[in-house]
């Protein structure tokens, strides 16, 4: 298995593995949008490939004081095997070299197998802040 940099010519593979494992996609996961994230830290999306196939991907992103994890997935036959564990430790110390010293992540509500991930690797729920969102456009 090799961890490495997604490239756009990545996106049908990984855009299937995203719905395979039911992650709730929106407008910012359009190819457009996912090239626009490349311009930006391409060096924190990555995907995990065997025999040419993905079969995880993880986006980090960093905006200078914190990082934001999303869109991590693992094809539901590679579970369990540390492939997971993997994505996630490559992209924290990805993090760590820019000083990044706090990391948030998103995960689907509902995705009890994806929130006992996360608490087994460090997360906690924060109770300080409530997350809210807001679509916006040019229209």
């Amino acid at each position: 298995m090799r961890i490495r940099p997604f490239t756009i010519d990545d996106y049908d593979r990984v855009w299937l593995l995203w719905h395979v494992c039911r992650v709730p996609l929106g407008s910012s996961d359009t190819r457009e949008a996912i090239q626009r994230k490349l311009e930006r830290d391409p060096d924190l999306f990555l995907v995990a490939e065997e025999n040419r196939v993905i079969m995880g991907v993880i986006i980090g992103s960093w905006d200078g004081r914190q990082g934001l994890i999303y869109n991590h997935a693992v094809d539901p036959t590679m579970r369990r095997r540390g492939l997971g564990r993997q994505l996630f430790q490559e992209v924290e110390k990805r993090l760590l070299e820019k000083g990044c010293h706090q990391i948030s992540i998103l995960v689907p509500a509902g995705s009890l197998e994806g929130e006992e991930f996360f608490r087994s690797m460090g997360f906690k729920t924060e109770e300080r802040y409530l997350t809210l969102v807001k679509t916006i456009t040019g229209k």
